[in-house]
C-alpha cells in the first residue's frame, strides 16, 4: 500500500457528500452512546477497570473488535486475492484461538483475580518484585506500540485514498503529507475517546464498532454476489476450481518458514495467543474490567466466536477475486489495476471505492475507520496504565503522596503522551515500508502487523510462567533474560551478513552489565557462564538462521512470524530461571 499517496488523484471523486454525512453520523452516535453507558469516572479503577462492574458481554465484543481491528477488516481478503491465496489463515484462529483461550480462562484468570491486580506485570511485580514488573512494563511498551503502530499506518494509508481531495489540499497548505494529517485524524479520535471516558468508553464503543464490522462485511459480499452474473453459485464454484477454499495446510514435517500451517497453528500460534490474550495488557485489561472472575472466563471463551468475522472477510477475499480474476477482469483497469498489481493489500480498498453504492460505501468505511480507533484507543488505556502504574504511583509514594488525588489527571496526559507517539512511530513504519519497496520487497501488512508483536509477546509469556510457578527465584532472571529473548527472535528474523557479529556484541553489552551488577556476589559470577551460553546461541542462530525440511536452501530463508513467540518463551524461560537468584542462598532482589 506504498504507493497510495502517489497515486489517490483518481479516486478522489468516489467518496460523496452521502458517504461523508453517514460517517459522521457514525462517529457522532457511537461517541454519545459509548460516553454515556460508560458513566462518571470518579478515580483510576473507574478509568482503568470500569469499577470491575462492566458485563462480560460488552468485554468480549470489545475484545473481538480490538482483534480484528483494520488489519483484518482490509488485509485479510487480500491474503486470498493473492495468488495461490486461501483460507489457511482462519485455521489460526480456529484451532490456536480455542486452544489459547481455554488455557487463559483456567489458568491465567484465577490468578490474576486471586492477586486483584490491574496488570499481568503488577502479577509478576507481586511474585518477583519491582524489578520484573518494570521490565515486562517496558517490554509490553515496546511491542505496543510496534504493533499498533502498524494498523495506524494501515488504516491512514486507506483514508488518504479515500480522503484524497480534503487531505490533499491541507498537504498543499501546511506542507504536511496526506499521510501525516491521516494519522493525526486517527490519533485524535481515539485519544479524545479513551481520555473521556476511560475504560468503560473504550469497551462500550468497541462493541458498537463491532456491529459495523459485521454489517460493513456482509455489505461487501452482497455487493460482489448480486453483480456476479452466476450469484453465489458462482462464487463458490469459481473460488472451490482455484482452491482458494483450502482451510488446513496437513504439510507432513514442520516448516518453520511458512506462516499458516497446521504446526504453526496448533503450537506456534497457541502459545503466542496465550502471551496475547493473558498477558498483553492490550487484550488483558478487559478481563480485569468484568465483575468476576466467572464472567471473565465467559468474555474470554466467547470472544472466540470473533472468527466468524475473520471467515466472513476471508470470504470476501474470495469474492474479490471472482470478480475481477474471472467475471469482470476489464473492471480492474488503469490507476486501479496498477495499484492492486504494485501492492494486493489495495483490492478491497480500491473495491470499495469504485464499485460499492455510495452511502453503502460510507458505512464500509466508517468500518475500517472505527476498526482502527477501535484498536488504538485500547492500546492508549492499556499504555496509559501500566505506565502509571510503573512510574507515576510509585514516585508519588517516594514523595509522600499516595492518595488518588490528581491520577485522574496523570491518566489523561499519559493517553495524549502515547498518542503523540503512536503516531510518530507510524510515520516511521512508512519509512521503512518506502525502504523495503525501494529493494523490491513487497511487505504484507497482516504479517507485518502479526510478526511485530511476536518479537516481544514471547517474553511476556515467559515472565509470567516465571512468575506463576512455584519457583524460589527473585527478579534478576527475567531482568537479563528479557532482551535475550528479544534478540533471540531478532537473531532468527534476520540471521545472515553482519547479524551474527551484532548478537556477539549485544550478549557481550549484556555481559558486562551482569559483572558491574554481580561483583559483590561470587554466586551471581559464577552465573556469568550462562550467559556467555547465551552469547554463543544467540550467534549460531543469526549465524545458521532456521531451515525447511521439504526444501533444498533452507538456511537462506527466514523463520514465519508464527514461531517468534515461542523461541522467545524459550529463551526467557531457560535463561530468566537459570539467571535467576535462588532465594534460599541470596535473598536480595535485582
Amino acid at each position: 500500500m506504498v504507493h497510495l499517496i502517489a497515486q489517490v488523484s483518481v479516486f478522489a471523486g468516489y467518496f460523496s457528500p452521502l458517504d461523508w454525512a453517514v460517517v459522521a453520523a457514525y462517529f457522532v452516535s457511537v461517541s454519545v452512546l459509548g460516553v454515556k453507558l460508560a458513566g462518571p469516572q470518579r478515580g483510576i479503577d473507574d478509568f482503568f477497570r470500569g469499577g470491575g462492574r462492566l458485563p462480560w458481554y460488552a468485554v468480549a465484543g470489545s475484545m473481538v473488535a480490538t482483534i480484528v481491528s483494520a488489519v483484518t477488516f482490509v488485509a485479510v481478503p487480500a491474503v486470498v486475492y493473492r495468488d495461490g491465496g486461501d483460507f489457511t489463515y482462519l485455521q489460526l484462529g480456529l484451532i490456536a484461538g480455542l486452544l489459547s483461550r481455554i488455557v487463559v480462562a483456567v489458568w491465567l484468570i484465577p490468578a490474576y483475580y486471586r492477586h486483584q491486580v490491574l496488570s499481568p506485570y503488577d502479577f509478576i511485580g507481586q511474585r518477583r518484585g519491582e524489578a520484573a514488573r518494570l521490565v515486562t512494563t517496558l517490554l509490553f511498551t515496546a511491542m505496543g506500540v510496534m504493533a499498533q503502530a502498524a494498523r495506524v499506518y494501515l488504516t491512514a494509508m486507506v483514508l488518504t485514498l479515500v480522503l484524497a481531495q480534503p487531505l490533499g489540499a491541507l498537504a498543499e497548505v501546511t506542507g504536511v503529507s496526506p499521510l501525516a494529517w491521516a494519522v493525526f485524524l486517527i490519533a485524535v479520535i481515539a485519544a479524545a475517546w479513551t481520555m473521556v471516558g476511560g475504560i468503560a468508553t473504550v469497551v462500550w464503543t468497541d462493541a458498537l464498532l463491532l456491529l459495523v464490522f459485521v454489517v460493513g462485511g456482509v455489505a461487501a459480499l452482497g455487493v460482489i454476489v448480486v453483480q456476479l452474473p452466476g450469484g453465489w453459485g458462482e462464487l463458490v464454484s469459481e473460488g472451490a476450481a482455484a482452491g482458494k477454499f483450502r482451510l488446513f495446510d496437513l504439510t507432513y514435517a514442520p516448516d518453520f518458514t511458512r506462516p499458516y500451517t497446521l504446526w504453526a497453528a496448533v503450537f506456534a500460534v497457541t502459545l503466542g495467543n496465550v502471551g496475547q490474550y493473558g498477558t498483553d495488557q492490550l487484550l488483558a485489561q478487559r478481563l480485569f474490567c468484568c465483575r468476576s472472575a466467572n464472567g471473565a472466563r465467559a468474555a474470554i471463551l466467547t470472544s472466540w466466536l470473533g472468527e466468524a468475522i475473520v471467515a466472513l472477510m476471508l470470504l470476501v477475499g474470495v469474492g474479490l477475486w471472482v470478480f475481477y480474476e474471472r467475471a469482470f477482469p476489464l473492471r480492474l483497469a488503469g490507476e486501479a489495476a496498477a495499484l492492486v498489481g504494485q501492492d494486493a493489500d489495495n483490492v478491497f480498498p480500491v473495491f470499495i471505492l469504485t464499485e460499492v453504492p455510495m452511502g453503502l460505501r460510507g458505512l464500509i468505511v466508517a468500518g475500517i475507520l472505527a476498526a482502527a480507533v477501535s484498536s488504538l484507543t485500547s492500546i492508549l488505556a492499556a499504555l496509559a496504565q501500566t505506565t502509571l502504574s510503573a512510574t507515576v504511583v510509585p514516585w508519588r509514594a517516594r514523595h509522600g503522596n499516595e492518595g488518588q488525588s490528581g491520577l485522574l489527571a496523570w491518566s489523561r496526559g499519559l493517553i495524549l503522551f502515547w498518542a503523540l507517539c503512536l503516531a510518530g512511530a507510524a510515520l516511521g513504519l512508512d519509512v521503512y515500508v518506502r525502504y523495503q519497496a525501494g529493494l523490491g520487497r513487497d511487505v504484507p501488512l497482516l504479517d507485518l502487523a502479526l510478526g511485530l508483536s511476536g518479537y516481544i509477546v514471547g517474553a511476556l509469556f515467559g515472565a509470567f510462567v516465571l512468575a506463576w510457578l512455584p519457583l524460589k527465584i527473585n527478579a534478576r532472571g527475567i531482568v537479563f533474560a528479557a532482551p535475550l529473548s528479544v534478540l533471540a527472535v531478532v537473531a532468527m528474523r534476520f540471521h545472515g551478513q553482519a547479524v551474527p557479529q551484532v548478537m556477539l556484541g549485544m550478549g557481550g553489552v549484556i555481559l558486562v552489565v551482569w559483572i558491574a551488577t554481580a561483583w559483590t556476589s561470587r554466586l551471581r559470577l559464577v552465573r556469568s557462564v550462562w550467559l556467555v551460553l547465551a552469547t554463543l546461541v544467540l550467534f549460531a542462530m543469526a549465524r545458521w538462521g532456521t531451515f525447511s525440511p521439504l526444501e533444498a536452501g533452507g538456511l537462506d530463508r527466514t523463520v514465519a512470524w508464527p514461531w517468534y513467540a515461542p523461541i522467545g518463551a524459550m529463551m526467557m524461560l531457560v535463561f530468566g530461571y537459570l539467571l535467576a537468584d535462588r532465594l534460599e542462598t541470596h535473598a536480595a532482589e535485582a
